[in-house]
């Protein structure tokens, strides 16, 4: 019993200590001594639950890549040993001695490593630096504040380097905003007797406020063969541009208080509207471009424009454009109105002015569109009716008799003769009674002027009640609607219904009713009104000629 508790005890303590060996945390190089620019293997192992804090390395070296595997091993089928492998690839920051710092997994840490970083010498470096490099140029090193500055990138490097990895791409500087002008290209070119492939890439930045605005340096990594005391050695190496500083001023002092800050190289305000004259109720557009030489669309305040009460205007959204070259950037501002005329008249569109500065130049400057004049005449129906009556009333062409009147006039058969001599008295009686008595010639011209009015009251109607497209069925309303005023709820439910159509045609999508009054609803609305109108007018006749009777007899 005693001889097998001997020879149990050394075997469990050497288990005990192979467990502990596998457990514990290890580092390892691939290479104690390497050139600069060049990478090396560090092997990472420990515990499989606690995964590396890689952030010591950060200081002296770049990691760039890292692979991982985990291991167990079973020992006389009850001893458990986890392991976390851990593979990254590294290059130095620096030449000279440097530490590999040891590296935490949980509560164990790895060993700290040696490695030697040898410099190239002067002729190498130099070298290298001539066959791949990069120019990075500014088009302003002093703008001011939301100016266009045009940002070229240009990477030179020889036939025999190879570009590897991805390029550079938009630049993220903190405090601009930054677009590109155009998709990078390709390109080559000869200096000082060598060839260099080209890859030139070009954006425009705009700085959110005064201040110094840091562009931060870029990398590529160029394979290529080094050449001097380095003498065949390939290797990745890193190629950077430099980093620029831009001073951004703010806008000078003389720019007046209140009006937006717009730096520009040229603006311009323009429109295509050429309408000289337009009717009561019909819809017109009227547009409106601003364009900006050197900055964007959405850097144009809106116009705001003020337009007279007797129109009605329902604006869009604008539209924004932007065009982007080789050292230009053209921005373009639309703003687009559909205009309604409410009352015949002179119409004055308002003026366009704008205020910006001159990047060129250094000076403040106005850029504006005269206003502009509409005559705005009353609905064509209406004029039309109106010659139609006072040719009837001046002793134009008479129509023919309708059979229905044939039918219902007296059955007694005159002799032309008779007729031609009965007109005759008649034509003298009413003269003489007229010339005898004024008032009868009053009432003549009233009733004659009434009787026009409401011809051209009718025909208006009747375009309102044939026609079915609702935009035409609108200008429709809007030429009849001025000769039934009345005092009753119709003509205003009517307005209402004539206003939310508008809306619905001509007003913002976010500002259009929910549902448009059909063609139907306008109808009724109208037939409505009418009937109003007509009650009351009638009334207003019954009551007018006792007053012109009683005028008479007091004569």
């Amino acid at each position: 019993m005693v001889n097998r508790c001997a020879v149990l005890v050394p075997v469990f303590f050497s288990l005990l200590l192979i467990s502990s060996g596998l457990g514990a945390a290890t580092a390892r190089l691939s290479s104690n001594e390497i050139f600069e620019y060049e990478t090396v293997q560090l092997e990472l192992s420990g515990p499989r639950d606690a995964p590396p804090d890689l952030t010591p390395l950060e200081q002296d070296f770049e990691v760039l890549g890292s692979s991982s595997q985990s291991s167990m091993q079973i020992v006389n089928g009850r001893i458990e040993v986890s392991e976390n492998a851990v593979k990254l690839t590294i290059r130095p920051r620096r030449t000279g001695r440097i530490i590999v710092p040891s590296i935490t997994f949980g509560d164990e840490q790895t060993q700290a490593l040696s490695l030697k970083v040898n410099a190239l010498d002067e002729r190498t470096q130099g070298d290298i630096d001539q066959l791949a490099f990069f120019e990075t140029q500014v088009s302003e090193e002093r703008p001011y504040q939301s100016e266009a500055v045009f940002l070229t990138r240009r990477l030179f490097y020889a036939p025999e380097v190879q570009i590897y990895g991805s390029l550079p791409g938009i630049p993220d500087i903190s405090g601009a905003t930054v677009q590109p002008v155009s998709e990078p290209s390709s390109t080559y070119t000869l200096r000082d007797g060598q060839r260099y492939n080209v890859f030139v890439s070009e954006y425009v930045l705009f700085a959110d406020q005064p201040g110094e605005l840091s562009v931060p340096r870029v990398e590529v990594l160029a394979r290529m063969q080094l050449p001097g005391s380095a003498q065949g050695r390939s290797l990745g190496i890193p190629i950077r541009s430099n980093e620029l500083t831009l001073n951004v001023r703010s806008p000078p002092e003389g720019y007046p208080a209140g009006k937006p800050w717009l730096p520009a190289r040229k603006v311009s305000v323009e429109s295509d509207f050429d309408t000289q004259s337009t009717e009561v109720g019909m819809p017109l557009t009227f547009n409106l471009k601003v364009s900006v030489d050197a900055a964007l669309a959405s850097q144009v305040a809106p116009l705001n424009l003020a337009f007279p009460a007797s129109i009605k205007s329902y604006p869009e959204t604008p539209r924004l454009d932007d065009q982007l070259q080789s050292g230009s950037v053209l921005g373009t501002r639309t703003e687009v109105y559909a205009l309604i005329p409410t009352q015949p008249g002179i119409l004055t569109l308002p003026e366009v002015r704008l205020t910006w500065w001159d990047t060129q130049n250094e000076t403040l400057r106005e850029t504006s569109l005269a206003a502009r004049e509409i005559e705005v005449l009353p609905n064509p129906e209406m004029t039309a009716t109106a010659n139609q009556s006072q040719v009837a009333d001046t002793g134009g062409e008479r129509q023919a008799p309708s059979p229905e009147a044939t039918r219902s006039a007296s059955p007694w058969t005159l002799d032309w003769l008779d007729v031609v001599l009965a007109l005759l008295c008649l034509t003298l009686g009413i003269g003489w009674l007229m010339s005898t008595h004024p008032e009868w010639r009053r009432l003549s011209l009233i009733v004659r002027t009434k009787r026009s009015e409401d011809s051209t009251e009718a025909r208006a109607f009747e375009r309102v009640k044939a026609t079915r497209d609702q935009a035409e069925l609108l200008a429709a309303l809007r030429a009849w609607l001025p000769m039934v005023s009345t005092t009753e709820d119709a003509h205003l439910a009517c307005e209402q219904l004539a206003e939310r159509t508008e809306a619905a045609l001509y007003a913002k999508q976010a500002a259009r009713p929910t549902q448009s009054p059909t063609v139907a609803e306008l109808h009724e609305a109208a037939l409505k009104l009418r009937i109003a109108w007509l009650r009351e007018t009638r009334r207003a006749r019954g009551n007018a000629l006792p007053g012109l009777y009683a005028h008479t007899a007091k004569g």
